[in-house]
């Protein structure tokens, strides 16, 4: 019974407005039909038939409405006029507020606790806001907003960037930097990215903030101290770290005025490193004063000028060259080569480790007095 009646709805849909038409026009058609007979009889009956499929018809489509009617879904309440509607509630910012408290810096020896950890010995940048000198974040800055995972600490390399920043680890990376930091930063097998990330903050402290304000002067003793103690537990561990940070290294001496020409200087460096730092100053000093350049310096000299080829004996056999090559300096020059004096000050240079730094250059104090040392190799070779 039920299917029957489906059916006949699903027909009287489909031919809904037909068979309203046609039961419209068979009602007017029997009211104005005259007589009766056989053949009326017949049409009569045809007529009945279609009246009532009508009938159907209007039947299935009041119940589709009353259906339609008690399905819809409450209609929601308009303001009325004159009335706003309620404001939607806001997004959370995808970004800071700018009204940022600036970073501090925690001085040498001073003790922070910074998420659980307790941090001593100082020299971090602590807070919200540090920018960059290129623009950004500094990548040296911690701020305590971020999150830290103190439960599950990671200190894998592979949880680390290329150029890695305090704001782009992930919280368990972060943890682990800050137990690496409240251990002592001595810790032999800590990943090389930890070493770089406070790194950061050494070399900003110099390069950046040291020129402007003179008074920080005092703390690159303690900065020089401890890039001591980095180069000695992980400089072997990473040439990368150790060219950068001697190179930083020999950059705080010279400004504290602390390195005078050794006696000797260190091994010499494959061919094509960069011109040392202490090279250069050594040699602008020797220029000043109008001092002899010693043999080993000499040899350190043409060892690193681009322009002075060397023969296969020195490359395989440095230390008989260098025996050999002091014997005839001597003889050549006696006391040594005095180089001739500059006319411009010097300024030493070094490449900070990260994008966030530009090349930074210092005109030390009294730097008057030393004279500009470049690759002066025609003189040295002839």
């Amino acid at each position: 019974m039920d299917s029957s009646r489906n059916v006949l709805l699903a027909l009287a849909r489909r031919f809904r407005v037909g068979l309203i038409a046609f039961g419209v026009m068979s009602l007017f058609y029997l009211v104005s039909l005259p007589g009766s007979g056989s053949g009326t009889s017949f049409g009569s009956g045809v007529l009945g038939l279609l009246l009532l499929a009508a009938v159907i018809q209007a039947g299935a489509w009041l119940i589709g409405r009353r259906r339609k009617k008690t399905s819809k879904p409450a209609a929601t309440s308009r303001p009325e006029s004159g009335k706003t509607a309620p404001a939607r509630p806001a997004r959370p910012a995808t970004h800071p507020p700018m009204n940022r408290e600036p970073a501090c810096w925690i001085a040498p020896g001073e003790p922070i606790d910074i998420h659980g950890y307790r941090i001593a010995g100082g020299l971090l940048y602590v807070g919200e806001s540090l920018p960059a000198p290129t623009g950004g974040v500094d990548p040296a800055l911690i701020d305590p907003a971020l999150d830290v995972d103190t439960r599950r600490p990671d200190s894998s390399a592979e949880s680390l960037a290329h150029w890695p920043s305090y704001a782009t680890l992930s919280p368990a990376s972060r943890a682990g930097y800050l137990a690496w930091l409240a251990g002592g930063r001595r810790d032999p097998t800590a990943t090389i990215g930890f070493v770089f990330l406070f790194y950061y903050g050494l070399e900003r402290r110099v390069l950046v903030d040291l020129r402007q304000d003179d008074s920080i002067a005092a703390e690159v003793p303690a900065i020089q101290a401890e890039l001591r103690e980095l180069l000695r537990v992980y400089g072997e561990a990473s040439g990368s770290f150790r060219g950068y940070a001697g190179n930083f290294l020999d950059l705080i001496e010279a400004f504290l005025g602390l390195r005078a020409p050794p006696a000797d200087l260190p091994p010499l460096a494959p061919r094509g490193v960069d011109f040392p730092l202490a090279l250069r100053l050594g040699l602008a000093r020797m220029a000043a004063d109008r001092l002899a350049v010693p043999a080993p310096w000499a040899l350190a000299w043409g060892w690193y000028c681009p322009g002075i080829p060397l023969r296969t004996p020195a490359t395989r056999c440095p230390e008989v060259f260098a025996r050999l090559f002091a014997v005839r300096y001597r003889e050549a020059h006696g006391e040594g080569i005095r180089p001739p004096k500059g006319q411009r000050p010097l300024v030493l240079c070094t490449g900070p480790p990260r994008p966030a730094s530009a090349r930074c250059g210092f005109r030390w104090p009294g730097s008057s007095m030393w004279p500009t040392f470049r690759h002066r190799c025609g003189t040295f070779s002839r």
